[in-house]
């Protein structure tokens, strides 16, 4: 298995040796150019130069007479001076050709009668009084003496280099390479190492890496996944230990029923009957409500959405309170207009609403008030519910809404709740694409939901 830092390291390499390929390659095609350039620019001169030197021979013989003697290298005479130095080197080819052309003279056998096109434009022009008499054209090989050596040899040292200096760039690219993965590496195999020990269930675990790269913000998202993972772990395990305790009274309680019936101590009679039934429905709803809680919580809660009027539900819900309202004295006020319609789940709505009035009358005094207050915004809905009486205690409200929470545990068990009703009604609101809150108020607690059009 090809681990990364041998991935790293052979792609570094890679790259250093194509990097130097690539240099050899520009060079010799570069050093090519510029010798190509040389050989013509050199041209050029050599034939700027024995254009002057045939000029001068036509001037003192008014014509191209005796010019192979001139030719084949320099003589020393007054009228040979500006040939001095200027011998035919070995790979050159002087051509002489007429105004039209035709080849006069030539130091080596030229293949053709004439000058074509190409050379006739590469040769040099012998002027007299501005009158052309003549091109000079020098046909230069790779014979001349050392030219040949002088770049086989540059060459060859171009080869010889970039190999070296391919081989020694491989090096540092690996050392740097080995440098770069130890880096990358390391927290790498922190968090591997973290992610098996999370595995084994050890959540406590965190990787600590004092880095400002994508490598740092890894880690942190790492620790938040492993603080989010050890939060639902322990929200399972307390889910669990509450299910079971929300379970065991109701299950004793029928168990014991059932046990004296059996032995012939209770009769069974209906208000006993009653009393067992009351357990079952209780279990029932129990179940119903987890159920429902966790299908909302995973975005599976089916919803038949309609278009009605909350205003109206509200007032349908406040009538089946009538009773318990009248029991405990409760002065209710409702101000809420009539809202537009919205899409929503009426019966999903319903419960929504029996849960957070079904706390306010819990939770509201002998004789105090509740208020029921709504309206609307530019593209939303709202319900306020305000009770008088105790508020949620400050280390209470952040955990109001999860379930089985319950700030006064016993008085809640006692009036039957399972702990499960904000929790739901949380669940619903967020369904419908709203949002649910609570706050205090010196008098009381107020809960409140929001809702879009």
């Amino acid at each position: 298995m090809k681990t990364l830092r041998v991935r790293i390291i052979a792609g570094l390499v890679a790259i250093a040796f194509l990097v130097a390929l690539a240099f050899a390659l520009f060079t010799v095609i570069n050093t090519k150019r510029l010798f190509a350039d040389y050989l013509n620019e050199y041209r050029i001169t050599r034939q700027v130069q024995w254009a002057r030197v045939l000029a001068e021979h036509y001037l003192q013989r008014g014509s191209w007479q005796g010019v192979n003697q001139i030719l084949p290298g320099s003589r020393e005479n007054g009228s040979m001076g500006m040939m001095r130095g200027r011998r035919v080197t070995s790979g050159e080819m002087i051509v002489l050709a007429g105004p039209n052309g035709d080849i006069l003279a030539a130091t080596d056998r030229f293949d053709s009668q004439s000058l074509n096109g190409d050379e006739l434009q590469q040769a040099s022009a012998i002027q007299i009084d501005e009158k052309i008499i003549g091109y000079v054209y020098l046909k230069v090989e790779y014979e001349i003496p050392g030219l040949a050596t002088m770049e086989s040899q540059f060459l060859r040292s171009v080869y010889y280099s970039s190999i070296g200096g391919g081989i020694l760039v491989a090096i540092i690219a690996a050392l740097i390479g080995i440098s770069f993965s130890n880096r990358l590496i390391h927290p790498l195999k922190q968090l591997t190492d973290s992610a098996k020990k999370i595995t084994k269930g050890e959540w406590e675990v965190k990787v600590n890496l004092d880095r400002d790269d994508e490598v740092g913000e890894l880690a942190q998202a790492f620790n938040v996944m492993t603080e989010k993972l050890r939060e639902t772990e322990m929200a399972r395990k307390t889910l669990v230990a509450d299910v079971a305790h929300e379970l065991r009274n109701p299950l004793a309680t029928l168990r014991a029923q059932l046990e004296s019936i059996q032995e012939g101590v209770t009769k069974p009679e209906t208000q006993v009957i009653l009393s067992l039934n009351d357990e079952v429905i209780r279990l029932s709803k129990l179940v119903n409500d987890l159920q429902d809680l966790s299908l909302a919580e995973v975005g599976k809660l089916s919803l038949n959405k309609e278009n009605a009027r909350l205003d109206l539900l509200l007032q349908k819900v406040v009538g089946l309170f009538e009773g318990s309202i009248q029991d405990k004295e409760i002065e209710l006020s409702i101000t809420v207009p009539e809202l537009p319609q919205i899409s929503m789940d009426s019966q999903r709505m319903t419960q929504v609403i029996i849960n957070l009035l079904g706390n306010a009358i819990r939770h509201t005094p002998f004789g105090q008030k509740i208020s029921i207050s709504g309206g609307e915004k530019a593209r939303e809905i709202y319900v306020e519910i305000f009770n008088e009486g105790e508020s949620i205690s400050i280390k209470d409200l952040p955990y109001i809404f999860n379930r089985f929470y319950r700030a006064d545990k016993g008085r809640a068990r006692e009036q039957g709740g399972s702990g499960l009703g904000l929790a739901i009604t949380k669940s619903l609101i967020e369904a419908h694409g709203g949002t649910i809150g609570v706050l205090n108020d010196y008098k009381g607690v107020k809960f409140f939901f929001i809702l879009p059009k």
